[in-house]
């Protein structure tokens, strides 16, 4: 009888193989790791660069910087805040070194290839393309105000270099005064900025469309008002 219990206790119990545990350890890890990935995607990464604004009509007389450069600037400076989705805004350095190695003029902003040829040299999805429509600097007067007073009237869209094509459009006024003409150039430029600024960003967060035919110009920037 001692014998029968002594073999019993002394007999191996299975042992399920290490091989087959870290086996499944292994696959509840990937499953889980898929799980979380499904779950929370993420968002893609665009790339987006502001070229020097378009001024149509003619050139005022303003010291300092021009205000197309200044609305660019400005734009730029607004974009990582502005945007509903994540964004990579290329700066405004990077940005007028190959405008000036492919010797941009102002009208280039009104061509698709011009602004498909910069936005691949940028590597670049979007390019916000700007439109000064209206630009008036008053100078202070020797009676009444001592103050710079600066009215403008701006559009801007959103040029995809994926389809080349301009994906939205949003317009903006701005009034602007200040002791300075460049204070109050930028508080005008900054104020229509604002107001044009959230139509444009619509199409931006979105998966690229397919592409479309090319067109030699840009109908929205053309467009009378």
């Amino acid at each position: 009888m001692r014998e029968s219990r002594s073999r019993r206790f002394l007999t191996p119990r299975p042992v399920i193989p290490r091989v087959r545990r870290w086996w499944w350890l292994g696959v509840f890890v990937v499953l889980l790791a898929g799980f979380r990935g499904s779950a929370a995607p993420a968002s893609p990464l665009h790339a987006v660069a502001v070229p020097d604004f378009f001024l149509s009509g003619p050139t005022p007389s303003v010291s300092g910087t021009p205000p197309v450069q200044v609305a660019a600037d400005e734009l730029t400076a607004m974009l990582p805040n502005a945007a509903p989705g994540p964004l990579e805004v290329i700066p405004r350095r990077v940005v007028r070194e190959a405008q000036a190695s492919m010797r941009w003029r102002g009208q280039d902003a009104l061509s698709t290839s011009r602004l498909a040829e910069l936005a691949t040299a940028l590597h670049a999805d979007h390019l916000f393309v700007g439109r000064i429509d209206r630009f008036v600097v008053e100078r202070p007067s020797r009676v009444g105000t001592s103050r710079w007073t600066v009215n403008t009237n701006l559009r801007l869209q959103v040029f995809q270099s994926a389809g080349r094509r301009f994906t939205s459009i949003g317009s903006g006024n701005g009034l602007g005064t200040g002791a300075t003409q460049s204070s109050a150039i930028q508080q005008a430029l900054r104020q229509a900025l604002n107001a044009a600024l959230p139509l444009a960003l619509k199409t931006v967060a979105r998966v690229p469309v397919p592409p479309s035919p090319l067109s030699s110009q840009a109908a929205g920037l053309l467009s009378p008002r």
